[in-house]
């Protein structure tokens, strides 16, 4: 969850589908900015939920669920009531499979 503020999110360009700004936070668990960092920007930005996605697109069980466990704790240190939403899996979306179809296939044209 490192701290970006509303940033450009990825491909959507930090908007939602309904053509709203969605501001994205992000902070890490190893590493700095921490999820704390992150969660105390979303806190005084006055925000109220709370969508949690991991880089990793494979739920990893509890690996995963240590992330989430220091978001919350993290959540509930701020002081604010949060609603959260845990997206655990993506790695069968389409968009990221055809992500990785291309790298391979970018990746094979180098082979003689």
């Amino acid at each position: 969850m490192r701290s970006l503020g509303p940033a450009s999110a990825a491909s959507s360009g930090g908007r939602s589908t309904a053509g709203g700004a969605v501001p994205v936070y992000v902070g890490m668990r190893h590493s700095e900015p921490r999820i704390a960092e992150a969660a105390a920007r979303i806190a005084v930005a006055g925000h109220d939920a709370v969508i949690a996605m991991p880089l990793t697109p494979y739920d990893s069980g509890k690996g995963l669920d240590g992330y989430f466990e220091r978001m919350d704790q993290a959540l509930v240190g701020t002081g604010r009531a949060f609603q959260t939403v845990r997206g655990r899996s993506w790695h069968d979306q389409p968009r990221l499979l055809d992500a990785y179809a291309a790298s391979i296939r970018d990746a094979a044209a180098g082979i003689p």
